[in-house]
């Protein structure tokens, strides 16, 4: 009786107050204990509010059902072919929905409806690879960051053919932990090659110079992308290059000149036609017994053998597997196989030295910018580092750290006591700091651990909190004593400073550049954490 009061009801209401009524009707349906009669007449007066003219009324109940399992199936599917900001709604939440149900909404639906779609929890196989097929590129942009999404390699793939142009979907695929290395490699080409038409375009370089450079850029992303050893997936990246032309020579050789022959060595298993086992043992064989033959059966071109050769040989040399410096070209061994390819003659060894040296001058500024990351890390140290006047004989340029306002202020700031109030915000940030430090604060180890070894103190005794073996401590944040001393605190991190200092002065030979380097970072990182009262805090001589 109730139900049919609400139907008559409904006739006379305006939008808004029809909205509500269906919200609560719904509402009462899913969650009250109605008697089977009362129900089944209230299903009946929902399904027929789905064709109400307003859409907000249809919107009202499609929030109520969007989640609930006990949602009417018929109900359900009067929504879902609704509007698409009603549809999205259901499509997005609803466990009433099967497979075959989400396809077919998925081929006939618009953008909205589709993003609501790729957006589901747990999403199958099978709806992942319709959207692949025929969604939009947000759709495809929404799927792809779906992580408990169950997309097939195959969809992956589709997805990359469909929509590779677009920014945002790559940017998310290469997000996923499990993309395939060759997919990974499809994107990077599709990547060089919008690169290499954007620069063309503009008329900054030739097209032949943009191509040249797209297509290095392409090679030092697989050679990255194979080296791993047993965990690469070389042959899969390999078997991507064939199928777009992009396995070259000058690819296997800057695989073996980088120190990472796992591409090279798939690509003479995919050329040759030879077992995995025979091309392993006459690669690393160090006599070469065989190098020869293996190379002509992969139909490589003669000019590059004798750089093939020299690679090969100098890798054994110092182990065909020991792995590359991860900075690309490996200066050493190209300088091996100039020296090898000099004494050639001809237009073929003249392209081929061509080649060898635009990978050394590559080489050669990858070496620069490392360098300069170095220089660059180390600038902080600059401004807190003075001449010694009692220098090792070791050192070059003999320094003292000024460490006692430092170290002073780092106990006033960290230890809780009577001036303490106004450094919550700097505890907060060591929080911070030490959950982060592995990504963002790799240098500031030593003057962190002496903070947080001074914040416990009172636990751990002060035997503990001034020894220096602390490499493996770990960075959290600490309860504060309230009842601390802050001058201990302070002079506890200084003479921790201090032995550091005195340990890098009688370092070995070689070593003590790397330790001043570590403590500078970290004073620099002390000194991004505390702003200009650190700084303040700091003497600086002009000698």
């Amino acid at each position: 009786m109730i139900v049919r009061r609400f139907l008559l009801w409904a006739r006379t209401a305006n939008a808004e107050e029809r909205a509500n009524g269906a919200a609560a009707l719904a509402g009462a349906y899913l969650r009250s204990g109605m008697a089977e009669d009362d129900r089944a007449e209230a299903e009946t007066a929902l399904i027929s509010l789905i064709d109400d003219p307003s859409p907000r009324v249809r919107r009202a109940i499609a929030e109520e059902m969007a989640s609930s399992p006990r949602a009417p199936r018929n109900l359900v599917l009067g929504l879902i072919a609704d509007q698409s900001d009603v549809a999205a709604l259901v499509l997005a939440h609803s466990p009433v929905l099967s497979e075959a149900d989400l396809v077919d909404a998925a081929a006939i639906g618009d953008a909205l409806a589709q993003k609501a779609i790729a957006l589901r929890s747990q999403l199958s196989a099978g709806v992942c690879a319709a959207l692949a097929e025929v969604g939009c590129e947000e759709a495809l942009v929404t799927l792809a960051g779906n992580r408990t999404a169950d997309i097939p390699d195959f969809s992956l793939e589709r997805m990359v053919e469909r929509a590779g142009d677009c920014g945002p979907l790559r940017e998310t695929l290469l997000a996923r932990a499990d993309l395939p290395a060759g997919l990974r490699q499809t994107i990077a080409a599709r990547v060089s090659d919008a690169l290499a038409s954007f620069v063309t375009g503009c008329g900054w370089l030739t097209p032949e110079r943009s191509a040249r450079l797209a297509r290095e850029s392409t090679e030092r992303v697989a050679v990255a992308l194979a080296a791993g050893g047993e965990d690469s997936d070389a042959p899969a990246i390999v078997e991507v290059l064939r199928a777009h032309g992009r396995l070259t020579p000058g690819l296997m050789l800057r695989s073996l000149l980088s120190g990472e022959p796992a591409l090279a060595e798939a690509a003479f298993v995919a050329l040759s036609g030879l077992p995995t086992g025979r091309v392993s043992a006459l690669l690393r064989d160090r006599r070469g017994a065989g190098l020869k033959a293996l190379y002509r059966k992969a139909g490589l071109p003669d000019s590059l053998q004798p750089a093939f050769t020299a690679a090969i040989v100098a890798l054994n040399a110092r182990g065909f597997d020991a792995g590359g410096r991860g900075q690309g070209i490996d200066r050493p061994l190209l300088r091996e196989v100039l020296i090898a390819c000099e004494g050639l003659d001809g237009s073929e060894a003249h392209a081929l030295m061509g080649l060898l040296r635009r990978m050394d001058a590559e080489a050669a500024r990858e070496e620069a910018k490392a360098m300069a990351d170095s220089l660059a890390d180390d600038a902080a140290f600059a401004y807190l580092v003075e001449a010694d006047p009692a220098p090792s004989p070791r050192l070059r340029r003999p320094l003292r750290l000024e460490l006692d306002a430092v170290a002073h202020d780092v106990g006033a700031g960290l230890v809780p006591g009577g001036d303490a109030a106004g450094h919550d915000d700097l505890n907060q940030s060591l929080g911070q700091f030490g959950q982060r430090q592995a990504q963002l604060h790799r240098g500031g180890r030593v003057v962190l651990r002496a903070v947080l070894l001074a914040d416990q103190r009172v636990q751990q005794g002060e035997d503990q909190f001034l020894g220096l073996e602390v490499e493996r401590a770990a960075l959290v944040p600490v309860a504060h004593d309230r009842g601390a001393d802050q001058a201990v605190a302070g002079e506890g991190a200084r003479r921790m400073l201090r032995q550091k200092a005195e340990m890098i002065r009688h370092a070995p030979e070689g070593r003590h550049e790397a330790g001043l380097a570590e403590v500078g970072r970290g004073l620099g990182d002390l000194v991004s954490v505390h702003g200009a009262k650190v700084l303040g805090a700091v003497r600086f001589d002009a000698g």
